[in-house]
């Protein structure tokens, strides 16, 4: 995959229209070729729809579940890294 900048011309048709700048996200290299089209979709296109699934992905509850204990767990763990250092400078 690549990003590239496009220009797209629009004032040779009609001086009262202005030109615009797209990115996008195209295929590269032989090992795309006759898989996609050249060009994917528009930049804004795409990492709008990666943060739409990345945010339904973190709402399903078995994932909040997930980070719930990822959580507890690191904070236990800090916490007993606390009390071993206390008692290591009290002895």
């Amino acid at each position: 995959m690549g990003y590239q900048k496009r220009r797209n011309k629009h004032s040779h048709r009609n001086p009262d229209w202005n030109d615009t700048i797209t990115f996008e996200y195209i295929c590269t290299g032989y090992n795309y070729s006759g898989i996609c089209s050249q060009r994917v979709m528009s930049a804004t296109k795409l990492e709008g729809m990666v943060i739409d699934h990345i945010k339904n992905l973190y709402s399903h509850p078995k994932v909040q579940e997930k980070i719930k204990n990822l959580l507890r767990t690191q904070l236990e763990m800090s916490h007993d890294e606390e009390v071993k250092n206390v008692i290591k400078k009290i002895t």
